[in-house]
């Protein structure tokens, strides 16, 4: 047995589905903007040179730098904070 919507809900379900494309469009839209392209570069380099630290100390400052810049580049993208890579594995000391 088949149901057939109505005009009003096939009309809702078309522009629920505008509002979706046109979302996607402006995501994409702000992946290409060079400066958050080179923000997110620089927040995965600093998790490599924290992974590959082996002073607490300077991984500690590394990690501080990256929650910044992580910050900034969430505002930049309309998104939340970016949990650094591998977040909640491990002992929690940064290696593996």
């Amino acid at each position: 047995m088949t149901t057939h919507r109505s005009p009003e809900s096939r009309i809702a379900a078309l522009e629920a589905q505008i509002e979706r494309i046109k979302t996607r469009a402006e995501r994409a839209k702000t992946r290409k903007d060079p400066t958050l392209r080179h923000m997110r570069a620089a927040v995965r380099q600093i998790d490599k040179a924290a992974g590959a630290c082996g002073d607490r100390v300077v991984r500690g400052e590394l990690l501080e730098a990256r929650t910044r810049i992580a910050a900034c580049l969430a505002l930049g993208m309309g998104l939340e904070a970016v949990p650094p890579r591998g977040a909640g594995r491990g002992d929690g000391n940064g290696r593996r």
